[in-house]
């Protein structure tokens, strides 16, 4: 069975067709209502698609929040403002590339903390 069945409302002649999740298979036709459950394979096949999004996620948001990630984006920036300043022609590149860098570094510690504030303070 596919993941989406079509809604279907018959207005006279005209009928409208509309998608929705196989939970939600409703026939409506003048007076007539009729619901169709999914049956145990079909709920145990969405719960282990349910999980697998799930997994992802979380690795996901594992490598966002690590030290691995912000350190080669650190290394990184570095490379690329040395690579600027050195086409540009600017006096000490190396050292110069330093400061955008630890700037950029710092922001990326800080966000997780104002992150944290904004959510408590918008919380519903």
């Amino acid at each position: 069975m596919k993941d989406l069945i079509a809604k279907q409302f018959n207005y006279g002649r005209f009928a409208i067709i509309k998608k929705l999740p196989m939970h939600f298979f409703i026939r409506y036709n003048k007076l007539e209502f009729t619901q169709t459950m999914p049956t145990l394979e079909e709920l145990k096949n969405e719960i282990d698609e349910i999980k697998k999004r799930n997994t992802r996620v979380e690795i996901d948001k594992a490598w966002e929040t690590s030290l691995t990630r912000k350190l080669l984006i650190l290394v990184l920036t570095y490379f690329v403002v040395v690579i600027f300043f050195i086409v540009t022609k600017l006096a000490n590149p190396f050292v110069n590339s330093l400061v955008p860098t630890l700037g950029f570094f710092i922001s990326t510690l800080t966000v997780p903390w104002i992150k944290a504030i904004w959510m408590k303070k918008n919380k519903k």
